[in-house]
């Protein structure tokens, strides 16, 4: 590899023939001029070029005729690119072009772009750091791309450290060209993304802020089966995803969700039978539930299955007990930190042996919960003493409110009968006497006792008489 800081004569370096690499700058006042002349048709091995420096380069016919069997351009940061009709002929052996930025990114010279590479044998397409957020409706980069290069050999593009937060609406976005492998979408600042993801294999949205979206939605936007073996969605601060989030994937292989905020295992993985590593790293994990053990486990009976949890805050509690345990006994391949952290937060122990510490919190837990029990059974005694005696000091009052409060569910009508009695009489009766008093008591007063009266006034008129 040999780097060229000036432009000098194009016969001086063409005696590097065993040459493979070049990396130059191309200086303002020299662009006028052949920048890689005659020379280079000697350079029979240099297959890769970096152009550092360069202020509107423009690549035409002619540009990288003596170069023909080019395969990797890389345009640095410093460099301004724009590519003239007729620009494919001087890369006809292309296979990776990366840009940084072009002379202007508006619609028409992307266009000029991705209509000359189309014409070319490109596989790998990428534009870092090269594109704006600020779209209007119908000039969105992912759409100009995907459409122009549907019919190309195209199996690898990155779209990286760009502005396209904005830039993919759901519902415009088009297919991606059937050849594509690869997508690389990090560090864009997208907060929603859902595509059909086509024969991609390989899917980045390191380091974007779909966290929101990726609650209740997935990334893949049609219920067919994809492709995908690889999807990195670490660094997007996801706190909680959806359970359906690798529904319809079942060639997955890597998931990436490391550098997140994830404290529990949400989403499904039901039908992933490939799926080899699961990275949970640095997240906000002190344990796993139940339901992510069970899962885990028959996810191990398909394939030989690893999950990282290093740099996650594990503890070695009794309320995290169960998954120690199932650590101990899991087939899953678990990669953990050294250490533990003990149930007052602050202290670290060492996380091996793991048995000793099992049997450690045992005594610890089963001590724990005697306490518990016999201060439970002591407060309730204790509860149930103050109710008793509250009860009895206040037995009256409780009494009167219960009889109001009973007087006034089972109101009484009053009677409707409009007789005319000799003697009027008042009953005080208690309800568990009711009975008696209207069936017998009353009964016997009225009817009984208005024969005793007859036959009292009876006997008196004879004796009168």
């Amino acid at each position: 590899m040999t780097t060229v800081s000036n432009i000098f004569s194009d016969k001086t370096i063409s005696n590097l023939r065993s040459l493979e690499k070049l990396e130059i700058d191309v200086p303002a006042f020299f662009q006028k001029r052949d920048i890689f002349g005659e020379g280079y048709i000697y350079l029979i091995h240099l297959r890769s070029l970096n152009v550092g420096t360069c202020d509107n380069l423009i690549i035409n016919t002619k540009i990288f005729e003596y170069m023909p069997l080019l395969t990797h351009i890389l345009f640095d940061i410093t460099c301004n690119i724009h590519i003239t009709a007729g620009g494919h002929r001087s890369l006809k052996n292309i296979r990776q072009f990366y840009v940084h930025r072009l002379v202007d990114t508006l619609l028409p010279f992307l266009r000029d772009l991705i209509n000359e590479l189309k014409l070319t044998p490109i596989e790998t397409l990428s534009f870092r750091n090269t594109f704006e957020d600020s779209f209007d409706d119908h000039y969105y980069p992912w759409n100009l791309i995907s459409r122009k290069l549907q019919n190309s050999s195209l199996k690898h593009l990155l779209m990286t450290e760009n502005k396209l937060g904005e830039s993919f609406p759901l519902s415009k976005l088009d297919p991606p060209p059937p050849s594509l492998q690869s997508l690389n979408l990090s560090s864009n600042k997208l907060k929603k993304f859902a595509i059909d993801l086509g024969n991609i294999r390989n899917l980045s949205l390191q380091n974007n802020n779909p966290g929101g979206f990726l609650r209740t939605l997935s990334y893949k936007l049609l219920n067919e089966s994809s492709s995908l073996e690889f999807i990195d969605l670490s660094a997007n601060s996801i706190e909680t995803l959806t359970f359906k989030l690798f529904k319809g994937q079942p060639n997955l292989k890597y998931i990436n969700l490391s550098l997140n905020k994830l404290n529990r295992v949400t989403f499904g993985m039901s039908r992933l039978n490939n799926l080899r590593y699961l990275d949970l790293s640095s997240n906000n994990f002190t344990t796993l539930d139940e339901k992510a053990m069970v899962m885990f486990d028959e996810q191990s009976k398909n394939t030989f299955f690893t999950v990282n949890l290093r740099k996650n805050a594990l503890q070695c509690t009794c309320n995290t007990l169960t998954f120690l345990k199932w650590i101990s006994k899991s087939k899953v391949d678990l990669l953990l930190n050294d250490k533990c952290i003990l149930g007052d937060a602050c202290t670290v122990v060492s996380f091996y042996p793991l048995d000793s510490i099992i049997q450690q919190l045992q005594k610890e837990c089963n001590a724990y919960a005697y306490l518990v029990i016999a201060l439970s059974i002591s407060l309730v005694v204790t509860f149930a003493v103050l109710i008793l005696a509250l009860v009895f000091k206040y037995r009256w009052k409780l009494r009167n409110m219960f009889y109001l409060a009973k007087s006034k569910h089972y109101s009484y009508k009053a009677s409707t009968d409009d007789g005319e009695y000799t003697y009027d009489a008042f009953i005080s009766y208690s309800d568990d006497d009711r009975s008696f008093v209207l069936k017998d008591f009353i009964a016997n007063l009225e009817i009984q006792g208005m024969l005793n009266y007859a036959c009292t006034n009876e006997t008196f008129y004879q004796a009168k008489r």
